[in-house]
């Protein structure tokens, strides 16, 4: 049974990520680590899917890339649910 968590909606930043990294890992060794990435108020929040419940953006910055090396990523301000 999953787990959800609801980054409520409000005027701070979400960014989602896909971490490719944790992809190759999981085919390389058998595993099914959470891939994808929510970055909120300092922390990050890791699960297999994400829902955006309104509006988002998707940006491509490969000249000024986020200090995890992420150049492109989605940014929203509307509530994220997170599949765990």
């Amino acid at each position: 049974m999953s787990d959800t968590l609801v980054l409520e909606r409000g005027r701070a930043r979400k960014r989602v990520l896909i971490n490719r990294h944790v992809i190759a890992a999981n085919k390389k060794h058998e595993r099914a680590e959470p891939p994808v990435s929510v970055h909120f108020r300092g922390n990050v929040y890791r699960g297999r899917a994400v829902s955006v419940c309104g509006p988002s953006t998707v940006r491509y910055s490969p000249d000024k890339p986020l200090n995890c090396g992420a150049t492109v990523w989605i940014e929203t301000y509307a509530a994220v649910e997170i599949e765990r």
